[in-house]
């Protein structure tokens, strides 16, 4: 998948997007059929980056613990070779850190365990302090107490990152709210446990 219409290889940021998409649309109740196969093979596109170079790890780990394919050789590997990695805001790993960022949070929230708790040490008290705040930036309109209240936003330390200071800003939001704000996408609600249909895509994945 590609953001243009073009010839070239697939983009894998797009593709990463369009995957959770289709899953997000299955355990919400939209089960076409066309959609489980698509997930399939995107899935399995996406675990063969992690062996290519090792720039997508992020991304795909997540995409394979969403699919239901976190215990799988390949993801736990995935997991594992980002131990020792922090976030460090003026000296990043990668051109679009905050991107990457992004998924490593999500991967290593739903990972769990000691990869988890490191990474946590890391990149929380990172984005704290690297927020720009604005005191008393904006009012609230027809409030009564007339009351100005502080913003704040992050712009990403990346060259290479795009759509600015908003999308930085969401996805920093969004590592933030790992904590208490989602159930995890790999997990089905209560009342749909029972429904063979709503159960994680199985994977063979050898690579």
């Amino acid at each position: 998948m590609r953001y243009e219409k073009q010839d070239g290889k697939d983009d894998v940021e797009a593709s990463v997007w369009q995957i959770l998409a289709i899953k997000s649309a299955l355990m919400a109740g939209l089960d076409v059929a066309t959609l489980r196969p698509v997930l399939k093979r995107g899935v399995k596109a996406l675990a063969a980056t992690i062996e290519d170079d090792g720039k997508t790890v992020g991304p795909a780990t997540l995409c394979m613990q969403v699919a239901g394919q976190g215990n799988n050789p390949v993801c736990k590997a995935a997991i594992a070779s980002l131990d020792g990695l922090t976030m460090e805001w003026d000296n990043p790993s990668f051109p679009n850190p905050v991107y990457h960022w992004y998924f490593i949070t999500q991967a290593k929230f739903r990972h769990g365990g000691q990869a988890w708790a490191e990474w946590n040490r890391s990149f929380a008290p990172e984005l704290v302090k690297r927020q720009a705040i604005e005191n008393e930036a904006i009012e609230i309109p027809n409030c009564q107490h007339h009351k100005k209240y502080d913003i704040g936003h992050w712009t990403s330390p990346g060259k290479a990152e795009r759509y600015g200071t908003v999308y930085a800003t969401a996805l920093c939001c969004l590592m933030l709210e790992n904590y208490y704000a989602y159930l995890p996408t790999f997990s089905e609600p209560p009342e749909a446990k029972d429904d063979k249909k709503d159960e994680d895509v199985e994977i063979d994945i050898n690579l």
